[in-house]
Formats: C-alpha cells, structure tokens, sequence
C-alpha cells in the first residue's frame, strides 16, 4: 500500500512540475510587432521515409493572408480518425485510460477576389483549393462570398533517394489551416 501511495504521490509531483513550467498565457501582438517573426527556414519534412541532404532548408513564413473569395463548389472533407491507449497496473491494482479523436479538414473551391498581402502566384481572379478546418465553412453554399484568414504552407515534393539536394522545383505553396473571419457570408444574388 506504501509502494502505490508513494508512486501516486510521484505522478502526481511529475504532473505539478510538468504543468507548472509551462510559460504563462499572453495576449496576441500585433502583426506589425518587431516580435513577430516573419519567416524562418525549417527542415523539409517527407512523406515516403527519404531524407533531404544535411543542412537543407525551406523558407516558411508566418504572414497570415486575408482572402475574400467566392465558393465555386461544395467543400470536400477529408477526415482521419486517431486513437491511443494506456494502463498500468501496480501490485495487483491498476488504471486504463483511452482516448479517440477525429482530425480533418475542407478542400473548398474558391476563386479569390482580393488577397492582402498580394501573393504573385497567386493573383485575384484566380482558382485554388483552400484548406480549413473550420466547421463554418461546410455551410457555405456555391456563390457564397466570405473572407478567410490563411497560412501560406511550404509543401516539398519528397526526394527520390537519400542525401539529395534539395531544388526550387520540389517546392509548392498552398493556402492551409484557413479559418472565416466571421460567421458572415454575401449569397449570390440573380
């Protein structure tokens, strides 16, 4: 009974250390803020097991871009399920613990309007694919006008073999993690 009271005791100390380091919750900068960095180069991530060449790098920026854009057809949902699972058991006494959750995201068809800041490869009146995980965004009927607030993602075509050189031409842009500013949306109108 001392062993498991000691080992709670344990845990419970592992918890308070672990949760009390934790830095304390601030209030959002503003985006012209010198604090904010814009961009910073990171390792490029792969999704069939290759790795690029030691010290390879792609340029990521946190600039969030404002999109107002018109649906040109229903969104399409991509959705992962995850679970995980855990036990232990000390002198004949034990606990289990299981947790399951649900990630996805929208692929919705737009065609932008406007973009702040101006992107060159993608102008207004061009076409994309935009990602969110915004529940909102499922409502939206084709010819609805809304604005989102997006990241621009770096996407890198994984290398063919290890060690290679990492290229411009592997490289892609996407509109990812986009969220409605508002609830509010424009329908069309006849």
């Amino acid at each position: 009974m001392r062993k498991m009271l000691l080992a709670w005791i344990t845990g419970i100390l592992i918890v308070v250390l672990l949760f009390g380091c934790a830095p304390a919750p601030s209030t959002p900068v503003p985006a012209n803020d010198p604090s904010a960095v814009d961009s910073k180069c990171v390792w490029p991530e792969s999704d069939n097991g290759s790795h690029w060449r030691y010290g390879s790098c792609v340029d990521v920026t946190t600039t969030a871009y404002n999109l107002i854009v018109v649906v040109e057809d229903e969104i399409k949902n991509h959705t992962e399920v995850g679970a995980n699972g855990s036990a232990f058991i000390i002198n004949g006494m034990g606990s289990a613990s299981y947790r399951m959750w649900q990630d996805g995201k929208g692929l919705l068809p737009v065609r932008i309007l406007s973009i702040t800041p101006s992107y060159a490869i993608v102008p207004a009146g061009t076409n994309i694919i935009l990602k969110t995980s915004d529940l909102k965004a499922m409502a939206l009927p084709t010819g609805a006008t809304t604005t989102f607030i997006c990241n621009l993602d770096t996407e890198v075509l994984s290398p063919v073999e290890n060690n290679q050189i990492l290229t411009e031409d592997r490289i892609t842009y996407e509109f990812d993690d986009c969220r409605m500013v508002s609830p509010i949306y424009l329908t069309q109108t006849p």
